[in-house]
Order: structure tokens, then sequence, then C-alpha cells
């Protein structure tokens, strides 16, 4: 939320994402898989239903089947325009192709269009959603686009309000930085590193094994490619006098003087990432003992 008088943003939201976000409606279905499941279980006591704004009821589970149903038509942007209509895309917004949508229905149209590194962490919490193939050439996409050294860029940095250095203290007239407006505009953070890791693991295993390579081949190829991404964050937690990692940094990892210096989901999400990864280092174990 802006707070520069200076700049005429007091008050303004520097990123409304006032429509239906990627990671919450990943949120959402993970929630209503996990309340369909209590349902069919007998565990869940409060009803199957909700009123729907029309007054129509509609069970969890339908309301769970809508969101599978309708994921992929309305947030994946096609690599072929021919197909956009398929796909509910207004494709004068469009500023780049083969990724998921960062919100739909915003009041700005095209800040729908925007991408952002949101998109893993419901990769991660409902894969379900996600076409396999369309998955892929999106995280290739972040991978060449939104990685950066220790974190992900917040933002596209073809994105005309692409901002990559936060500066809390900026007193400057400039409405895309001032008072570091510009927090989620490009400065890169690094909590999603996490989840972008956990829905490469997951993505690119499913790959492998759908190629038909060997097994254990498939799963040594994940677990040597998600370690390789992690060089630079076990160097700086070498480095680190707290031996930890930061909230963010600026542009390509520069250290910035307005963040958190070791921040716990920072870390927390990369424990978990490679909580996932060491249950791999395992699986793998289990098949070369297996022959």
């Amino acid at each position: 939320m802006g707070s520069s008088d200076k700049a005429g943003i007091r008050g303004v939201p520097a990123t409304p994402r006032d429509g239906a976000d990627v990671e919450i409606v990943g949120l959402q279905k993970s929630a209503l898989r996990w309340i369909t499941e209590l349902c069919d279980s007998g565990r869940w006591t409060l009803g199957d239903s909700v009123v729907a704004p029309d007054g129509a009821r509609v069970t969890y589970r339908q309301w769970n089947q809508l969101v599978q149903d309708n994921f992929e038509r309305y947030f994946w942007i096609p690599l072929d325009p021919q197909d956009d209509a398929e796909y509910h895309v207004n494709s004068a917004l469009v500023n780049r192709r083969g990724i998921y949508r960062d919100t739909y229905g915003s009041s700005a149209e095209w800040t729908d269009y925007q991408f952002r590194p949101n998109i893993p962490i419901a990769m991660t919490v409902a894969p379900e959603l996600f076409d396999p193939e369309h998955t892929l050439v999106c995280l290739h996409k972040m991978c060449a686009v939104l990685a950066a050294p220790l974190g992900m860029r917040t933002l596209d940095p073809m994105d005309m309000r692409y901002r990559p250095y936060y500066n809390n203290s900026d007193d400057s007239g400039d409405a895309l930085v001032a008072q570091g407006i510009n927090y989620h505009q490009g400065p890169e953070w690094l909590w999603l590193t996490g989840y972008y890791l956990r829905a490469q693991l997951r993505f690119m295993r499913v790959a492998v094994e759908k190629k038909g390579l060997e097994a254990e081949r498939a799963l040594r190829t994940v677990y040597h490619e998600l370690h390789a991404n992690m060089v630079n964050l076990k160097h700086h937690i070498a480095s680190s006098a707290y031996a930890g990692l930061p909230e963010l940094t600026n542009k390509d990892g520069a250290h910035c003087h307005d963040s958190c210096e070791s921040q716990a989901w920072s870390s927390g999400c990369l424990i978990i990432a490679l909580h996932e990864m060491a249950q791999l280092e395992v699986a793998v174990h289990q098949v070369l003992d297996s022959h």
C-alpha cells in the first residue's frame, strides 16, 4: 500500500491483485479436496454444501469439481495465439506466452497477464489442477525469467512496472518506487524459491518417468537437477553471519539494506523442499537396492 504523499500514492495499492489469484485458487482447491475427503469418510460434521450468491446450494464435491474443470481454461496462456479463444485469453494484453496468469478477473484486466512466481504455490498444493505438459513449459519460463541467484523475481523483467530495487527510504516523487511501493514489483523473494523447487521436483519427476526412462535414471535426473539449483543458497548460508537466508534481495541477488537478514519463512520453505528431496533420495536407493 502506497504511503508517499509526495508521489501521490498514499492509500493506493501497489499490486491490487483483486481478481482470482492463482495461488489462492490453488489453496482453495486443496481445501476443497480435503473437505470432500472428510465428507466421504464421515468425519466432516458441518454440512456437505454451501449456498452460492444466486441462492443455489452447491456441495463441496461439486465446488471442488468446478475448480478442477475450469482452472486450465481460465489460467493457461497458450503458446499459440490461435488457441487463445479456448482459454478465454485477450490476445491484445498478452505479454508472455506459455505461462499461467497471475490472476483472473482483476479490475485492471492487463494485470491478469503479469508473470509472477506465485504459480508454484498452486502447483505444489493442488498439482491436480495443472496439465503436466503446460506446467513444464511454465516452469521452464520461470527458470529462464523469474529464477534469480537466491530468490524469485516477483515480476517479469519485461513488465513495464518492473522495479527490482527495494528502498523503503526512497522519498522521491516516483509513484512506482516511492517509499518502497515496489516491494512486490521485482525484488527477489526467497520463500518462493522453496515452492519453485518443490514444483520442479513433482513435475520433473512425472515427466522423466513418463518418457520411459529407467526408474533410477529418472530419479537421479530430478535429484541432481534440484541440487544444482541450490548451490547459491548453500553458499549464502555458509557465508552469512546469521547462517540463514534473507527475506529478499535486489536485482540479481544484490544485497538489500531494507531486507530482514535472516527470515524464518525463507529458510522454512527451503527446509520443506529439502525434506521432499531427501524422500526422493530414499526412493532412489530403494530402486537401486531392489536390483
